[in-house]
């Protein structure tokens, strides 16, 4: 004998009672109404590694399953910038809360990966050690050897040429 299925349009989950699955059973039984969907409450969150996630509504096209998006995504998306396949958004001056738009910038993996490795292997100008420490909340950088702090690559400007044309920069005219 065949396990009869819900018989709400495009849900394949079994049948529980008046023809319904367990999820549009209990909404008829709460709400009445088989469609009614919860409204999502609004929320922002700060992630263990420093970047804010904001809730956003049922349908939304960067929604997660359990309804939260990170800010710095959403942000771009707002401002009618695609994120393509294969490539994430870098926080200029890596501090990862500054999600203001001029701050963020759309990278391919490659150049994003490339760029803060060529960071983390800058020697310190001070005693010329390669051992850092990175603050990721504020974005700044310490040798572990001097004890000496600096930014790390805080944008357009502070970007040395020796590692070639700032990642930052190229494609948006400077």
């Amino acid at each position: 004998m065949t396990q009869r299925t819900c018989t709400f349009p495009g849900c394949d989950k079994p049948h529980k009672a008046l023809g319904y699955c367990r999820t549009h059973y209990s909404r008829i039984q709460r709400r009445g109404d088989v469609n009614f969907v919860k409204p999502r409450k609004p929320g922002r969150r700060i992630t263990k590694f420093g970047y804010v996630q904001v809730r956003v509504p049922w349908g939304h096209p960067l929604e997660t399953k359990t309804g939260w998006v990170y800010e710095h995504r959403l942000v771009i998306l707002e401002a009618g910038i695609e994120i393509p396949p294969g490539h994430h958004v870098h926080h200029r001056n890596h501090i990862k809360a500054d999600n203001r738009l001029e701050n963020l910038v759309v990278l391919d993996v490659g150049d994003h990966v490339r760029l803060h490795h060529l960071i983390a292997d800058a020697l310190c100008p001070a005693c010329g050690a390669n051992d850092w420490y990175v603050n990721p909340t504020s974005g700044y950088r310490r040798c572990r050897e001097c004890r000496r702090r600096t930014l790390t690559h805080g944008g357009a400007g502070n970007w040395s040429p020796k590692y070639g044309p700032d990642p930052c920069t190229v494609g948006m005219g400077g």
